[in-house]
Order: C-alpha cells, then structure tokens, then sequence
C-alpha cells in the first residue's frame, strides 16, 4: 500500500461532491465563503447518498478504531456503485496507518474529506440557530443535538439518503426514495432516511425544529419532531406503507428490525446464524448505540454482531482484537 501523508482537506457544499480522490471544495461563491471553524464534538455520523455518492460523518479520529463506527463501512460493500464520503469534523486526518488506509486501499468507493458547517446551514431555516450556539449551552448531548441539525440541512443541501453509523447496511439502499422508517407503532425515527434535493417535508423538520429547539429533552429534537412534523402533514397517526405529502414510511423491519428493547440480542451468542434470514427485507440493521456502545464483542463467539461484522465489515473485524 502506498505512503499517503496526512491530507488537509476542504468542505464539501450543496453541488460539489464529485469523484475521486481529489480534495473537495466549496461551490459558494467567493464574497459568501465563510472561514471553516473546527469542531471537536463527537458526531452520531450518517451517511448521505446523491446521484451515486454517500457523504458519512465520523467522530473525530474514527477510522482508526475498530469499535462500532466500523459498521458505517458496510455501506461501502453492500453499494459498490456508490461513493462513499467519509466527513470528519477535524481539518486534518492521517490516512497513512491503520484500518483506514486498509479500508481505502480495498474500497475503491471510499473517501475520506472534511465539512465546514456553516456553509452545510448556509440559507437553511437552522442556520440562525446554529450561530446562536444555543445547542452547546447547558445540555448533556450538545453532539447528538448538533447531528440532528446536521442531518436535515445536509440532505436539504445535496438530496439523498442520511444514516446513522450505528448501523449495519445489509443490503443495497441506492433505489430508496423521498423515505423514512417506522421505528414503533405511530412512531418514525430519523435515523435513515432519503429525501431529494430542497424537499419540502425538510424544510417543515427544520422550521420546526429552529422553533421548538429543547437542548435537554433526549429525543425531542429528533424522533419526537420528525413523528410530530410528519403526523401533522398527513393528517392521522402513522402506520407502515402511509404515503403523504410525497414521502413513503416504510415498515419497522426496513430499517429498525431490531427494537431498541430487544438491543442485547444483538451482542447473544447464537448458533447457526444466517444473518439474511433472521432480517428478511431489511436494508440495515440499527443497532442503539446509545445502550450500546460499551458492550464487548468477542470474535468467533457465536455473537451476532460478530457474525454479521464477518460478512459486511470484514476488514475492520480482521484487523480488530479478540474483544473488540
């Protein structure tokens, strides 16, 4: 594998992501760029699809861990014919060593740049909001809050389709469209979903959530806003295959298969597993990492996060310890 120093990197915008493995850079007009400003913040991270392109935000420094980020690199080899964009919130990022340069020498679909934020609000309702840096002052989750706007200005910006990285992609997510997922009954969760370009059910999330904004209510600035924004639009309770206002919820086992009650099944040793079988028409796996993130995994333990890391993250598991 070839040296590869450590590369300093610009902010991808709205119409700028393209190919290969050149730098990206701002659209915005001269007169209307803004400085970029570093943020340390651990991110949730997510994954945005546009005209064949994923754009992934990461913690600061992940690509070199092996622990539950990996799992954003299934979306990698379950979409071949995508780009995956890896956005980490640090200017600069050493892909020279580790698990990184291994997953960008094999994953020829994978990159790794960088985000400026406030050009993703440039011209969005959360702009006003981010500025005010309201979400950083006196809350428990100033990250989870900032991955909630993040989210909605990103895929208003570029269109496509946003996921957490606490996910197992299983299956090819490229003809999803205009689509959220039931994750209870009556109850969405914006954890993935596909919108087009300056769609307008974005735009209603976002007035909404620069309106109501509760920097210490865990929930209500993701889950709860998105399932009020979305009732509210279709008139009723929601329920699985409900299409309204050109968005389609998609059924629980779509995207959240596992239920957030039933977290620990995926970290039980189990016999015979067939990971395809036990998630028939899913396209990820969600796997809380909230509840989760501190559960051991131990290789070839019969574990079901280990068994399905064998088959959609296998060069991170390689490289990982025996409890991981």
């Amino acid at each position: 594998m070839e040296e590869r120093p450590p590369v300093e990197m610009e902010a991808p915008v709205a119409e700028c992501l393209r190919g290969g493995r050149e730098l990206l850079s701002s659209c915005l007009p001269e007169t209307e760029m803004i400085p970029p400003r570093l943020m340390n913040y651990y991110m949730k991270g997510g994954a945005v699809w546009r005209r064949g392109t994923v754009e992934c935000s990461l913690p600061v420094g992940a690509p070199k861990d092996y622990m539950k980020p990996q799992d954003l690199f299934s979306l990698a080899q379950q979409n071949p014919q995508a780009v995956v964009w890896y956005v980490m919130m640090s200017q600069v990022v050493d892909l020279r060593q580790g698990v990184a340069g291994r997953l960008l020498e094999h994953y020829h679909n994978l990159r790794v740049v960088t985000v400026d934020l406030r050009q993703v609000f440039y011209n969005t309702p959360l702009m006003d909001l981010y500025t005010s840096t309201v979400w950083n002052h006196n809350t428990t989750w100033p990250a989870v809050s900032l991955s909630n706007m993040i989210r909605l200005a990103l895929v208003w910006q570029v269109g496509g389709l946003y996921s957490d990285n606490d996910v197992v992609c299983i299956a090819s997510l490229t003809h999803l469209k205009n689509v959220i997922g039931i994750v209870r009954e009556k109850r969405v969760n914006g954890a993935v979903f596909h919108f087009d370009r300056h769609h307008p059910m974005l735009e209603a999330f976002m007035k909404q959530l620069s309106e109501v904004f509760s920097p210490n209510v865990w929930g209500i600035n993701g889950p709860m806003l998105v399932t009020k924004v979305l009732k509210m639009a279709c008139g009723k309770e929601l329920a699985a295959g409900d299409k309204c206002q050109g968005v389609t919820l998609l059924h629980q086992r779509a995207f959240y298969p596992l239920r957030v009650t039933n977290w620990k099944d995926f970290f039980t040793a189990l016999s015979g597993v067939d990971v395809l079988k036990m998630f028939p028409n899913s396209y990820v796996i969600h796997l809380w990492n909230k509840l989760s993130h501190s559960t051991p995994i131990f290789k070839d333990s019969g574990m079901l996060y280990d068994e399905t890391a064998k088959l959609f993250c296998p060069i991170t598991r390689e490289g990982a310890p025996s409890v991981y």
